[in-house]
């Protein structure tokens, strides 16, 4: 299965859209190499999609969502904003920014996140706001492994939204 999908990827690097921009070439890449399980090569592709359209809101979630896979928290949250900056109602950034403040500890933020997603009507928002803004356990649960492994399994990947 693993050389079945080597092969996938390797022809997908072949593959360029003669209407494609470097970017999305870039970014197209990177999430075969996430895909693949290779994350500083995604991590490595999503920088030069950055580096080839500074704007491109997508290149940033990509890189943030990988940055947060290899603990970065910091990172992911800086690159979160940068993709929220060039798209303002993105709002599975919005939603993913928010667990990534929340697993930093920074509950009004995450919050704040939330509120925001969830005033555009995003679903997952309502639920993340519900058992970690408006219960009042949540504060003493929130150092709690598997809450963080709860939280870390609501990210939405670049493939999945």
């Amino acid at each position: 299965m693993k050389s079945i999908k080597f092969v996938i990827f390797f022809l997908f690097l072949g593959i360029k859209s003669l209407s494609a921009q470097n970017a999305d070439v870039y970014i197209m890449t990177g999430n075969a190499r996430d895909y693949l399980g290779d994350l500083q090569g995604a991590l490595a592709n999503y920088t030069l999609a950055i580096e080839d359209d500074s704007t491109s809101a997508m290149a940033y979630f990509n890189r943030a969502y990988i940055k947060r896979k290899l603990n970065d928290y910091e990172g992911a949250i800086a690159d979160y904003t940068m993709a929220i900056k060039y798209k303002p109602v993105y709002l599975v950034a919005f939603n993913n920014r928010g667990i990534v403040y929340m697993l930093l500890g920074k509950k009004s933020e995450a919050c704040a996140d939330w509120e925001t997603a969830n005033s555009y009507g995003y679903p997952d928002a309502r639920k993340l706001l519900d058992e970690y803004c408006y219960n009042k356990k949540s504060d003493t649960l929130k150092t709690n492994t598997l809450k963080a492994d709860t939280l870390k399994n609501n990210l939405l990947s670049p493939n999945n939204h």
